[in-house]
């Protein structure tokens, strides 16, 4: 029973204890009393008065004490109200904490997810970017060699070509003295050509002496036989001159190529134009060796 309903039934109680008393008082005759005939009636009355009266002290006690109960109940009830204010105060602001952490919770589970959704995309791309380094690590690696064969190659096309210049430079050498010995021979022309012309008047003279008449009556054509001669001799000692200078040039190149000094005396054997050609073969052979 709840504490309102508890101390009704105790007020109830005891407002029918006092009517029953107050109805036994009524019970009593006014006046006055016969007491031949109420000293019969008096101890049955008197017990009756005083359990009533006894009922009515432990009703009282009841009372009180039931008054004191709901005193006491009052207060634990006041005090279950101010905890159930407090409970419910707290359960709403639980409520309200645990509707702001599950706003939170999902804002962080969301944060999460996108987080791992970054790192995905992330260690996705680094890897990408790792082959990327890999591929650019090998291409890079195969430039090297590429550069370091060039380099190689390039040092022994340069050390070759030193060699060669080298070479060359110790071929041209060996023509120098050659060269002065053509020189020399350049220097005699006008010597040779005086010489020449003094031959070329010999054959004009004798053909003169063979053209008179004495001659030819004798010796008919006798002018254009030794001319016809002459000429053939002459183109005959052009070609062997054509043939020994092709010789002479063979031996000077192979000297040059063997590496032996070239007999500067072959120069002596050409005069005028000869020599004169023979310099510039030796002028076209020069850069050709350097």
């Amino acid at each position: 029973l709840s504490l309102a309903d508890r101390r009704g039934g105790v007020d109830a109680l005891l407002i029918a204890t006092l009517g029953d008393y107050a109805a036994v008082l009524e019970q009593r005759p006014a006046g006055p009393v016969d007491t031949a005939s109420a000293s019969a009636d008096d101890p049955a009355r008197e017990a009756e008065i005083a359990e009533l009266r006894v009922e009515f002290e432990t009703m009282q006690s009841e009372l009180v004490a039931s008054r004191q109960e709901v005193e006491r109940l009052g207060g634990d009830l006041a005090a279950a109200r101010a905890a159930l204010g407090e409970a419910n105060a707290a359960l709403a602001g639980r409520a309200t904490t645990a509707a702001t952490q599950t706003a939170e919770l999902t804002r962080l589970r969301n944060r999460v997810a996108a987080l791992e959704a970054d790192l995905s995309a992330t260690r996705a791309t680094a890897a990408t970017q790792q082959q990327e380094i890999s591929r650019l690590g090998r291409d890079l690696a195969a430039a090297e060699r590429t550069i370091a064969a060039r380099d190689a190659s390039l040092r022994a096309a340069t050390d070759a070509a030193a060699a060669t210049a080298r070479e060359r430079a110790r071929r041209a050498e060996l023509l120098v003295p050659v060269r002065r010995a053509v020189d020399g021979s350049v220097a005699e022309v006008a010597r040779d050509r005086e010489a020449l012309f003094a031959s070329l008047q010999l054959k004009v003279r004798v053909l003169e002496a063979l053209r008179q008449d004495a001659v030819l009556a004798r010796f008919p054509g006798i002018d254009r036989d030794l001319e016809t001669y002459l000429d053939a001799l002459s183109e005959e000692q052009r070609t062997l001159g054509r043939s020994e200078a092709l010789a002479d040039l063979d031996r000077l190149l192979s000297d040059v190529r063997a590496g032996r000094t070239p007999d500067h005396a072959l120069a002596a054997r050409y005069r005028i134009d000869a020599a004169i050609a023979l310099q510039s073969v030796l002028d076209s052979l020069d850069p050709l060796l350097r």
